[in-house]
């Protein structure tokens, strides 16, 4: 079983190494009319979605420290983003794989590597409030209505039974140490577990949500999927015979770019500054670097079978899905900013596929730092 979710993690994870020049097109409102005319321009604010592209912090271990990320922080607060969605999974996937999760061994790997504290804490809070997942989502709707909450630990219970976990350790950041010192509300148990992921280093904990308690939101958003697991089952098998010995997937991880990437680190991390590695990975240049080495790959190995076609498939599927989420996120912030911080491999797929909505305009991290530059 952890030899097929090493696999897994190779094609989808670690191996996020991004896809080769994807054009970005018109808006679907701006195309010829059938006469060959065009309809005059409607005034609204368009909405504004940046997608950050990040690594993954926690890569840094000890080295990291939370003043790397002051100049990012302070620029992205000038972007004013209504709402952060970030690279979890949400509830509704996670129950889903959760029912499922007999059914094929890769339903319960995932689950055990990216919702194990999800599903434990969630449990524990459903059993405290007698309520189920969806019951709590739809309290959840609710209380972030109407801006902070009113019973702040009652929303922090119920956003762990909706498995909410990222929202529910934001707002249990919102609290004092002694306003948790003397709550009675959450469990010692549970306040021990949200202490601990509040102190956890990565991208969601020390920056979409530092970014959040500046902004004074009241949630973040998880957008995360995966690819669609039973076609994945049918072409791990081959996948597991050809990854090993093809020579084209072998060398990815020696191509130029992933070696640029890490002198980009190394320079960022000696000015003690990740604000010009932030950049580098939010470049045009590394991006189809990075999709080229990493996917356009699987159109030149030539599988007998097919599978590396479709293993490209599948993670346009994953992003496609990822993007309709983040869409649905943007349904409640019409005309306003919305950030999205995931991995960089996934940033020129999402941002091809949203640039193609209607009233979305796309704004790139380093455009934003050049137009804040005096």
């Amino acid at each position: 079983m952890k030899k097929i979710l090493s696999l897994f993690i190779l094609l989808s994870i670690i191996m996020e190494v991004s896809v080769a020049k994807i054009p970005i097109v018109e808006p679907f409102f701006s195309l010829p009319l059938d006469n060959g005319e065009k309809k005059d321009p409607v005034e609204f604010d368009r909405t504004g979605i940046l997608v950050l592209a990040t690594f993954h912090l926690a890569q840094l271990g000890d080295r990291f420290q939370i003043s790397l990320l002051d100049s990012i922080v302070d620029k992205l607060l000038l972007f004013k983003p209504a709402a952060i969605a970030v690279e979890s999974l949400p509830g509704d996937v996670i129950s889903v794989m959760e029912t499922r999760q007999k059914d094929s061994p890769l339903f319960q790997e995932i689950l055990e590597t990216f919702a194990e504290t999800h599903l434990s804490l969630g449990h524990k809070a459903q059993a405290l409030l007698g309520m189920d997942r969806i019951q709590a989502a739809s309290e959840v709707e609710r209380y972030v209505q109407i801006g902070t909450p009113p019973d702040r630990l009652k929303t922090i219970l119920t956003m762990l039974a909706a498995y909410d976990l990222h929202s529910a350790v934001l707002q249990w950041t919102y609290l004092s140490p002694t306003d948790k010192k003397d709550q009675v509300i959450i469990p010692t148990e549970l306040a021990v577990a949200l202490d601990a992921q509040s102190q956890r280093i990565n991208e969601i904990t020390v920056l979409a949500g530092r970014l959040a308690r500046r902004l004074g939101l009241q949630r973040l958003y998880p957008v995360d999927e995966f690819e669609d697991l039973d076609a994945m089952a049918r072409i791990l098998p081959a996948l597991q015979r050809e990854i090993t010995k093809n020579p084209l997937l072998k060398s990815v991880g020696s191509l130029p770019v992933y070696s640029e990437s890490q002198k980009s680190l190394e320079r960022a991390l000696s000015g003690r500054d990740l604000l010009p590695h932030y950049l580098f990975l939010n470049s045009p240049e590394y991006a189809a670097d990075d999709v080229d080495a990493q996917w356009g790959v699987f159109l030149r190995t030539g599988f007998s079978g097919g599978e590396d076609r479709g293993r490209l498939a599948l993670w346009e599927n994953r992003n496609l899905k990822i993007a309709a989420r983040i869409r649905t996120v943007s349904a409640s912030y019409p005309g306003q900013n919305i950030l999205v911080i995931y991995g960089a491999a996934h940033r020129p797929f999402l941002e091809a596929y949203l640039g193609r909505m209607m009233d979305v305009d796309i704004v790139k991290f380093d455009e934003l730092i050049n137009s804040l530059i005096p």
